[in-house]
């Protein structure tokens, strides 16, 4: 079995770069959620288990919320082209910390992210993409269609429940036609 090594060299870091990160990690949920190791075993078990497709590369795959990018790194070493669309600077219900600790890691790591937030509209022609990929995020770019204590402060998704009703159908509804706008003939979605 081939052993997948991705890392971080700090070594090349500028000492900016690294006291900007330590600082992030200093905040205590970015403390107890940011792992990075763990983070890509996670990432390759969910590759293996859900979409070993993308092993054999030649894909091109949207990641919607990609925080850190572990899984879009994978996905390139696999040898597919990626991008990931993540939320607008103001407005990330997993925190601004963890929004700026994911920039700075996507920004380390040369991943292709966009920070506008996916309110159901993308930049990609049709049938450009392969494979969709959100892992927990939906939740977090329709958090408005969500009833309970905000995700940004509790961090606790549980809590929260749909608001369900015609603003729902319509959002999603756009959401699922800008997927199959995008998709590849046969593309697959993981949600």
């Amino acid at each position: 079995m081939q052993k997948i090594l991705i890392k971080l060299s700090l070594n090349n870091a500028t000492p900016e770069w690294e006291r900007k990160f330590k600082k992030l990690l200093t905040d205590p949920f970015l403390k107890k959620k940011y792992n990075r190791e763990r983070r890509i075993r996670e990432k390759k078990a969910y590759i293996n288990e859900n979409c070993p497709s993308l092993k054999t590369g030649g894909k091109t795959v949207l990641d919607i919320g990609p925080g850190p990018g572990e899984f879009l790194e994978l996905c390139r070493h696999y040898g597919n082209r990626v991008f990931g669309i993540d939320a607008a600077p103001d407005d990330c219900e997993m925190g601004e910390n963890y929004l700026k600790l994911s920039k700075m890691m996507c920004e380390r790591q040369k991943l292709s992210v966009d920070y506008t937030g996916f309110s159901g509209k993308t930049k990609f022609y049709s049938n450009m993409i392969d494979f969709i990929n959100s892992q927990g995020a939906i939740e977090q770019c329709f958090y408005d269609l969500l009833e309970g204590p905000p995700h940004r402060e509790t961090h606790m998704a549980g809590l929260l429940s749909w608001k369900k009703g015609p603003e729902m159908h319509k959002r999603f509804i756009d959401m699922w036609t800008e997927f199959f706008r995008i998709l590849t003939p046969g593309g697959n979605v993981m949600l």
